[in-house]
């Protein structure tokens, strides 16, 4: 065998896609063709005829060929192997081939397949006017907003800028002291810093007569963008790096404010002053982002406890499976022994040569999993998207709805049986995406026996299983088990 590797790494995906091509083919060659040269190739590659994905190349080539040979015993597979690592490769976003080198498997056999290189991330859109950033890029536009208002609405009109330098300076500053409200999710350390600096800008250029009004007139409207980037300080960063925020705004504000036209007398006095009275307001609003942020990891860490119990069922229905396997191993394996000694005494070969076959078909079929066909080892990956490759197979439709996300493994895997359990041919499936769980749903079974299965996969999930008005059967799986959660 000739072996050639020139791809350092790929996701868990596309390396279990390749491990499955490689051993098949493999076996298939070892079947096959027999003595004859194998070359494995997992290389990457900038074929054009390959499908174009976003962020661009992010594809790697495996082939495995043999230049033909002779078979060892006709027969020896079910036929399904070349049909389930196509399934396999498509569920993870690849391509697969497979067939003759020339006109005849004798001349030698390719198999061929593309799986991605990386994760490939949606491209991002600039803004994105949705969720977190949406309301960001909002308290942007309302920031800036309100300042060029309470400049309009000074005492100065019909020329409440000064002049178009002060106007100027005064656009300006808006913006340097607004935008880093953009930052408030993402880095609100960083976008409070720049905010202050806009402040202390300000103060500068107020005091240089540059700007009209006074800033100490303008913290006074303003001064909720700093309460807010404190509040998200609070609520991201951890407490020993965020404590600074509420002190340096107070100090910031102070000044200020202590720079205003009303106060006489000492203007330092004035600044400790006005210091520690805004130092109250923003330890307040600081002491709320932290109190949100507790309750938040409190939630995360039940959640966390959640999955772990709901991974500890699915490992114990994992090992009772196998036990189940075992078992089925065992009286099959002693059934057919006793069998091919009963023809070997008897002196009848050609029964032997049976009895072994089919001992050695039932134990790959029991290896393969309790049920033929859904779960053997060609079948598609027992996970959401797998679903869509188990119903190619029945020329069955999956409508998906709701925001795909990541699913614990177990939520996975009984989605899938419960897909697998309905399917049909034909048949159109629905699998809805819900904040605490997935949902299944399709026509009710016909086949005795499924509403049954149904049921346990259901009760085993911790979720429950209805019909609807028109006949179907809906099947929800939480995320965790409730009676669980404590």
């Amino acid at each position: 065998m000739d072996y050639r590797r020139t791809v350092d790494e790929a996701p868990a995906g596309s390396t279990e896609a390749t491990y499955r091509v490689v051993r098949e083919a493999l076996t298939n060659a070892a079947r096959y063709a027999e003595g004859a040269t194998v070359r494995v190739r997992i290389e990457p590659t900038d074929d054009r005829d390959e499908p174009v994905r976003a962020g661009g190349d992010h594809l790697f080539v495996v082939t495995v060929t043999d230049d033909g040979g002779t078979a060892v015993e006709p027969g020896l597979g079910t036929g399904r192997g070349l049909a389930g690592l196509a399934a396999t490769v498509t569920a993870t976003g690849g391509t697969f081939r497979a067939g003759p080198v020339g006109r005849d498997r004798r001349e030698g056999w390719s198999v061929r397949a593309s799986l991605p290189a990386a994760t490939v991330l949606p491209l991002r859109r600039w803004p994105r006017w949705r969720g977190t950033a949406a309301l960001d890029y909002a308290l942007v536009a309302l920031a800036i907003a309100l300042s060029l208002g309470a400049s309009l609405l000074s005492a100065d009109v019909p020329a409440p800028f000064g002049g178009l330098l002060p106007a100027l300076v005064t656009v300006v500053l808006s913006g340097l002291h607004a935008v880093p409200l953009a930052w408030r999710s993402r880095a609100p350390g960083r976008a409070l810093a720049a905010v202050l600096s806009a402040l202390l800008l300000w103060w500068a250029c107020d005091r240089a007569g540059w700007t009209q009004p006074a800033v100490s007139d303008i913290f006074l409207v303003y001064g909720w963008v700093e309460l807010t980037l404190v509040h998200s300080v609070g609520l991201r960063l951890p407490w020993r790096r965020g404590l600074f925020a509420p002190l340096a705004l107070a100090a910031v504000g102070g000044l200020a404010l202590a720079s205003g036209s009303g106060i006489t007398g000492s203007r330092t006095a004035a600044w400790a002053v006005l210091a520690g009275v805004l130092a109250l307001p923003a330890l307040a609003v600081w002491s709320w982002g932290r109190r949100t942020a507790r309750r938040h990891e409190r939630l995360s860490a039940a959640d966390a406890r959640r999955r772990v119990l709901l991974d500890g069922d699915a490992d114990a229905a994992v090992s009772a499976q196998r036990l189940l396997f075992a078992a089925g191993l065992r009286d099959t394996a002693l059934r057919h022994a006793r069998a091919v000694v009963a023809a070997a005494d008897e002196g009848d070969l050609r029964a032997v040569r049976e009895e072994a076959r089919a001992g050695l078909t039932a134990l790959r079929d029991l290896l393969s999993g309790l049920r033929a066909g859904d779960d053997a080892d060609d079948a598609p990956p027992p996970t959401v998207f797998g679903i869509t490759a188990l119903a190619a197979r029945y020329d069955a439709v999956v409508r998906y709805v709701g925001a795909r996300r990541p699913l614990p493994a177990a939520v996975e895997v009984f989605a899938y049986r419960t897909a697998s359990a309905l399917m049909a041919v034909g048949v159109t499936l629905t699998v809805r995406t819900l904040p605490d769980g997935v949902e299944v749903s399709g026509p009710a079974p016909t086949v005795p026996g499924v509403e049954r299965r149904l049921r346990a996969l259901a009760d085993a999930a911790g979720g429950t299983l209805s019909t609807t008005d028109s006949g179907a059967v809906r099947v929800w799986l939480p995320e965790a088990f409730p009676w669980r959660s404590e």
